[in-house]
C-alpha cells in the first residue's frame, strides 16, 4: 500500500502528466504511474521482477494469456510511452482476456537514455537483449563492440531470463514484442525465410489484418520483408518453444535523420498521434482473440 505522502506525490505526478501529455516521461515517472494504476484498478496487479515491473490484467489459468514487452532497446523511448498508455486504457477497454505487460524491459538502459545518451540500445552488461535468445542450431556470433552483441551465452541476462520464463508458461499463447526504428508488423522467423514456424499462415493473416490501421507499415515474415536478418530474437525463441503466435511491432521510424533520438522516436508534436494509431491496433488485438 502507498503511504499518504507517496499517494499525494503520485497523484501530483498524474496531474502534471495529464497537463503535458505530449512530452516524453522519465523512466521513474512511467513506473510510478503504472504502480499507481495497479493501486486503484482491481483487475491490475503489479509484480516487481528484480527491478523490472510487469503488470497482470485478469490473471487466468485457461491457457489464454497474451504477453506484451516494451522498451527492450533503451533508445526506443516511444515504446515505453505506448506501454504506459496501453496500461492506462485497460480500465476503459476492459478486455475479457488475460494480459501480462512489461512496460519497460530494459530499465537500466532507458535511464541511461534519460540522462542524455540517446543512442544507448543495450543493457548494463553491453548485451542486446533481443539477440540473447539464441537457440541450439541457430547460434550467430556478433562482435562484442556491435550494437547487436548477443552476450556470453543464451539467456545470460536478467531481462531475457524474465521473458523466457514468462514464455515458458503454459498459459501464454501470444507474444508481442514492441520496438521502433521502422513501421512494420513482423512474424518470425527473423533469421531465415527458408522455413516457417508453426501457425505461420495464421500469424500472416493477423498482421495483414492489423496493418490495415497502419497503411505505412510493412507486414509479413521478418526475414522475407525486412531489410536485415536477426538471430537470437525473443519472438523466434518463443515460437520455437511452443508459443502459438509471436510478433514484432515496429511502431515508428525516420531514416531521413541521423540522430538516435529522432530516428527512433517521433517529435513531441507527433508523439500522441503515433501512440493513438498503435492503441487502435492493440485494442483490436485484446478485444478479438
Amino acid at each position: 500500500m502507498l503511504s499518504k505522502l507517496s499517494l499525494i506525490f503520485v497523484l501530483c505526478l498524474v496531474f502534471v502528466s495529464c497537463q503535458v501529455e505530449s512530452r516524453y516521461h522519465q523512466t521513474w515517472e512511467i513506473l510510478s504511474l503504472v504502480k499507481h494504476e495497479c493501486s486503484i484498478v482491481p483487475e491490475l496487479t503489479c509484480v516487481d521482477n528484480n527491478g523490472i515491473l510487469s503488470v497482470n490484467w485478469l490473471p487466468t489459468t485457461n491457457g489464454k494469456v497474451t504477453l506484451f514487452s516494451f522498451n527492450e532497446h533503451a533508445r526506443e523511448k516511444i515504446t515505453g510511452e505506448l506501454g504506459l498508455e496501453f496500461i492506462l486504457r485497460l480500465k476503459i477497454w476492459r478486455p475479457r482476456i488475460s494480459l501480462t505487460i512489461v512496460p519497460i524491459l530494459n530499465v537500466w538502459g532507458r535511464r541511461v537514455v534519460d540522462s542524455g545518451r540517446s543512442c544507448q540500445r543495450k543493457n548494463r552488461h553491453g548485451v542486446d537483449i533481443n539477440r540473447n535468445f539464441q537457440s541450439a542450431g541457430k547460434r550467430h556470433r556478433y562482435p562484442k563492440w556491435s550494437d547487436e552483441y548477443e552476450g556470453r551465452e543464451p539467456l545470460s541476462e536478467t531481462e531475457s531470463v524474465l521473458i523466457s520464463n514468462m514464455l515458458r508458461s503454459k498459459d501464454v499463447f501470444r507474444y508481442i514484442n514492441v520496438h521502433s526504428g521502422e513501421w512494420a508488423l513482423y512474424t518470425p522467423y527473423d533469421s531465415t525465410s527458408a522455413v516457417h514456424p508453426a501457425n505461420y499462415d495464421r500469424m500472416i493473416s493477423n498482421v495483414n489484418q492489423w496493418s490495415r490501421r497502419c497503411p505505412i507499415c510493412v507486414a509479413g515474415g521478418a526475414a522475407s520483408v525486412s531489410s536485415y536478418r536477426a538471430w537470437g530474437t525473443s519472438v523466434e525463441w518463443a515460437v520455437d518453444h511452443g508459443v502459438s503466435e509471436a510478433y514484432t511491432f515496429e511502431i515508428y521510424g525516420n531514416h531521413k535523420v541521423s540522430g538516435c533520438r529522432e530516428m527512433f522516436n517521433p517529435p513531441v508534436a507527433d508523439k500522441d498521434n503515433v501512440i493513438e494509431l498503435w492503441l487502435g491496433i492493440l485494442k483490436e488485438i485484446v478485444n478479438t482473440v
